[in-house]
């Protein structure tokens, strides 16, 4: 198997290509969701800009076939309505059977997942062109996720926001508002590449 990896503050980042990834609409078992794992220590209140080093894979409207899974401990009920955030798919348990199994420790009782939304439409496109810390759509600060890659021709978003990283490595996961990396979480980040050599 041939998978990518990459470090960030916080975070470990593996992308296999799409004939090794499940399928994220079929079940899988926790020993499947093994091999194509991301997962994070803490996290920095703002997520580091990853420079991707490979290409994803993005639809029609630009989204990418990524799960992303937030683990916290709370009191009381664990609750997915905060903005950037829903309930974890029943097809995805498995990968947080995994994330508990990777990152419980003592002191560390994750007991609350929810799934970091992927925006769409013209939420998507907001996150994907607009250039200010905290895109607004509606006149709503924007929480959740976009894929952004200056790298293709045309490029997927405004390049811009990824013009800190090198020329053959400006792609980057933006998370905004309430779906960015909270301090005390631990993130398990799956996608799918293109390249796979």
């Amino acid at each position: 198997m041939r998978m990518h990896t990459l470090v960030v503050p916080g975070i470990l980042l593996v992308a296999a290509c799409s004939d090794q990834l499940p399928q994220f609409g079929a079940a899988c078992s926790s020993s499947q969701w093994d091999e194509y794992i991301v997962a994070s220590s803490e996290l920095r209140t703002s997520y580091a800009p990853a420079c991707l080093p490979h290409s994803l894979v993005p639809d029609e409207e630009g989204r990418v076939s990524c799960l992303v899974i937030e683990g916290r401990q709370v009191e009381g009920t664990c609750d997915c309505s905060a903005a950037g955030h829903h309930p974890v798919a029943t097809e995805h348990e498995p990968a947080v059977d995994l994330l508990i199994d990777r990152f419980q420790s003592p002191g560390t009782d994750l007991n609350c997942f929810c799934e970091v939304t992927q925006l769409a439409g013209a939420e998507l496109a907001a996150c994907q062109h607009d250039l200010a810390d905290v895109p607004k759509y509606q006149g709503q600060d924007l929480s959740g996720w976009c894929y952004i890659d200056a790298t293709t021709a045309p490029p997927l978003g405004n390049p811009e926001l990824v013009s800190q990283c090198p020329a053959f490595e400006q792609r980057d996961l933006r998370f905004l508002g309430g779906g960015a990396p909270a301090p005390d979480a631990r993130w398990l980040i799956v996608c799918e590449t293109l390249t796979c050599a």
